[in-house]
């Protein structure tokens, strides 16, 4: 076993951060009898629209390396301005993925009481991984061989809360490019889910969602698919300002990056030439203002924000995740990304704060792991590929037993046993792996899903954060923790989902109605995030939570007063 005080402060010493934003500005509902007129944005009035943004993969070492660097007028350094700034977000499990981390943020639970422990699962019957968020058979509109829907989530989220409490004179809408995050960021009740969707039945590219939320497009967003082409959007990128940068970020010849799909492994990049355009399009700065310009046609549709009643509208930015996953967060791609879906989401709030007052929070789903090839001569990391590691367990057993399918797959954080496993010596084929697992360089540790509850209540923290990253009913798998510094990944670039602080530490900032401004330098767990939207709303905490709300945030106008003078 490598050390395991590494998990509380990596040798790298890299801080997180976690970003809520809070602000004053929004639009109206369909029921709106309230005038739309301009709102100032310093107004003590309660937030009428909570805009919660995820920024995926952004974790509080790169917001601290990048900060200075923003627009003073971007989403981000506003709310340093203006709003409260949490620096170390702490995520409180060891499956820092996508999935699991939009589901904890709108429910306040971890992945053991979620459901939610992954992006892919293993599925036994179809001899595949799918998602989780496929689960349910609800068909994409427009891409009928394929699914979305929350039906894998068990708790409701702050929007389903907020239903509960406001009916459907509340509205919930989730927007993201990836559709899973806004499948889970929406809940069971959202009014409105819509994502990125390429190859679709007609071979084009544009905004959807699935039969789960209602059988066919609005009309108003059909025509908007038709009024902004995705071909449209597909510029070559080049950085606004690449020599002013070249101090924060890696060479461009760095080892470890990757030319995906035909992509280039440094710029320019041009989407256009690549093998699968509307694909690589996730990754670049127009796809997140591409999914910004929808957003704000979302608000002006549905006139969010234009009643006495909060709307909840929850966007997930995922451009920064590609970008991050292709060329690493050390990049100059990843920086030039950054600034530039700042600064978009800066004037989309600004758009919001002229029609009503609202509240916005920002934060991370994930951090990001650095690339070992970056690191100092003599410091622990590197790479694995996952078939390497099944290939080389399924070995080990064949020498310990005879030969057979040992293993199917292994897809962040589970390894998943194999047929001739799961017939015979269940029992004596995880042990086997168990202890070759510890000793591989790669691996920090490794634990046998069916002791689940014992690790969960564990004094022991790693034991502990791994027992919250997965339900107890998870069954015929081993929970893989990478060591410090690994990348566990089949291609190039940089990945996440440990325990370790450039994955489990994400920034947090916020602002809005009564928001006094702030630093705050200790650690807080991300899980006050839901109750913190639920405050903004004025409603009661998702069922899966009994976290307070984050400092400063009260629930109703009255209240304000009292935070303003914390």
């Amino acid at each position: 076993m490598h050390s395991q005080s590494m998990l509380i402060r990596s040798r790298l010493g890299y801080t997180f951060l976690v970003v809520i934003l809070l602000g004053c500005g929004a639009a109206a509902s369909p029921r709106s009898t309230t005038s739309s007129s301009s709102v100032s944005a310093s107004s003590d009035l309660p937030a009428r629209l909570v805009v919660s943004v995820v920024l995926d993969q952004l974790g509080s070492w790169a917001l601290d390396r990048y900060l200075p660097f923003l627009d003073e007028d971007g989403a981000i350094r506003t709310t340093v301005a203006r709003g409260r700034y949490i620096k170390r977000g702490e995520i409180q499990y060891a499956a820092t993925l996508t999935s699991p981390g939009h589901a904890a943020i709108y429910t306040g639970a971890p992945p053991s009481k979620t459901g939610v422990f992954a992006n892919k699962r293993w599925n036994y019957e179809r001899g595949k991984l799918e998602y989780l968020a496929a689960q349910g058979g609800h068909a994409i509109l427009g891409a009928s061989s394929r699914s979305i829907s929350p039906d894998v989530l068990r708790l409701e989220t702050v929007g389903d809360a907020l239903h509960e409490a406001r009916g459907r004179d509340a509205q919930v809408v989730s927007l993201s490019i990836k559709g899973y995050a806004a499948a889970l960021s929406g809940g069971r009740t959202a009014d409105l889910v819509l994502w990125y969707q390429y190859g679709l039945d007609d071979g084009g590219a544009g905004m959807t969602t699935s039969r789960y939320y209602r059988e066919q497009l609005p009309p108003w967003l059909q025509a908007w698919n038709k009024a902004h082409p995705v071909r449209a959007r597909m510029d070559v990128w080049t950085p606004q300002d690449p020599t002013a940068h070249a101090a924060v970020t890696a060479p461009p010849d760095t080892p470890g990056r990757w030319n995906w799909q035909g992509f280039g492994s440094s710029f320019p990049h041009d989407p256009k030439k690549a093998e699968v355009p509307e694909e690589v399009f996730s990754a670049t700065p127009a796809s997140s203002e591409y999914l910004l310009d929808a957003a704000w046609e979302c608000v002006q549709q549905r006139r969010l924000g234009q009643d006495d009643i909060p709307d909840l509208l929850a966007i997930s930015i995922s451009g920064t995740d590609y970008v991050g996953h292709v060329f690493g967060v050390e990049s100059l791609e990843y920086l030039d990304n950054l600034i530039r879906v700042d600064r978009a989401l800066g004037a989309f709030l600004r758009q919001l704060e002229q029609t009503t007052s609202i509240a916005v929070l920002m934060t991370s789903d994930h951090g990001s792991i650095p690339f070992p090839e970056l690191r100092e001569k003599g410091t622990p990391g590197g790479r694995l590929a996952r078939r390497d590691l099944v290939d080389h367990l399924d070995k080990v057993v064949d020498k310990a037993l005879n030969a057979g399918d040992w293993f199917v797959a292994y897809e962040p954080p589970l390894l998943y046993l194999g047929p001739d496993a799961l017939a015979g010596p269940e029992a004596r084929v995880k042990e086997i792996a168990l202890e070759e697992l510890q000793r591989h360089p790669a691996v920090e540790a490794a634990f046998d899903v069916a002791t689940q509850a014992k690790l969960e209540a564990s004094q022991n923290e790693l034991e502990r954060l791994a027992g919250k990253s997965f339900p107890p009913d998870v069954s015929g798998a081993i929970f893989v923790v990478p060591a410090n510094g690994y990348i566990h990944r089949h291609d190039p670039g940089t990945t996440h989902g440990t325990p370790w602080d450039y994955d489990r530490y994400v920034p947090i900032l916020y602002r809005g109605p009564g928001i006094t401004p702030s630093v705050h330098e200790r650690p807080v767990g991300r899980a006050r995030v839901a109750a913190t939207l639920s405050a903004m709303l004025s409603i009661r905490n998702p069922a899966g939570t009994t976290e307070a709300p984050l400092p400063g945030v009260v629930s109703s106008a009255q209240d304000r007063r009292v935070a303003a003078s914390r």
